[in-house]
């Protein structure tokens, strides 16, 4: 939930982690441009799209986030997913607010459902965003199947989901919550297309602002977790 007044400074900088992948507010419009950090993320390109991407949105104490629409806004970034994640440990957060969703949990196959960020050329990670709330996911080979866990998300506030891969479990938060996980060993099938915003492997469409996308080849940890946090309550005036 949001306060009123001005943001003090932000306790912690993301640009000292590192991060294969950062994009953040202010959104002015396609290419939304890469922040450099303490990994590669200055080097492994813009986000982009030509022909539909999504608005300039409302701003979010004095920053604009990205608006998708839900029907075909999405951005796409310039380098295949495992130039930002690994088969062996990944971290992603993102700052979102959903916007309410008639979509039900395809259980098992989120591929189906609307993704905040998604590999869409195999489907075989996504984070998804439905009447469930947030869901990780990612194919296991031994398991021969997509594990995930869940999170309920409210829409129409602005969240901070973090998910990640330790290397034994995938977990997700959301906020403050406590994660929940799934035991996860093989994550070898991370898949070749690049990371999408905004669309699911199906082509299916998530309504939502978004303003912060982190992601790292590492499971960054739970203290690197709280000082994302805390960098996004300071830098967005927010209380998550």
């Amino acid at each position: 939930m949001g306060k009123g007044g001005a943001a003090p400074p932000p306790a912690f900088d993301p640009a000292t982690l590192a991060l294969s992948g950062w994009w953040r507010a202010s959104f002015t419009g396609s290419p939304w441009t890469a922040n450099a950090s303490a990994g590669l993320s200055g080097t492994l390109g813009n986000l982009t799209e030509a022909t539909n991407p999504p608005a300039v949105g409302a701003a979010l104490n004095s920053l604009t986030p990205a608006d998708f629409d839900g029907t075909n806004d999405l951005l796409t970034g310039a380098n295949n997913l495992d130039s930002f994640i690994t088969s062996t440990a990944w971290s992603v957060a993102v700052l979102v607010r959903p916007v309410a969703t008639v979509d039900s949990r395809s259980v098992g196959s989120g591929y189906n459902d609307p993704a905040i960020i998604a590999e869409t050329t195999q489907g075989y990670w996504y984070l998804t965003y439905t009447t469930s709330g947030v869901t990780i996911g990612q194919y296991d080979s031994v398991a021969g199947a997509w594990l995930e866990t869940n999170q309920a998300c409210s829409a129409a506030s602005w969240h901070l989901v973090q998910a990640w891969f330790d290397g034994v479990n995938t977990s997700i938060s959301v906020d403050s919550v406590a994660a929940t996980s799934v035991a996860a060993t093989d994550q070898s099938l991370i898949g070749v297309g690049p990371p999408v915003l905004g669309k699911g492997f199906s082509s299916v469409f998530c309504p939502a602002l978004v303003a912060e996308v982190m992601l790292a080849k590492v499971d960054l940890g739970a203290t690197a977790r709280a000082d994302i946090k805390a960098y996004t309550n300071a830098r967005y005036n927010l209380t998550l």
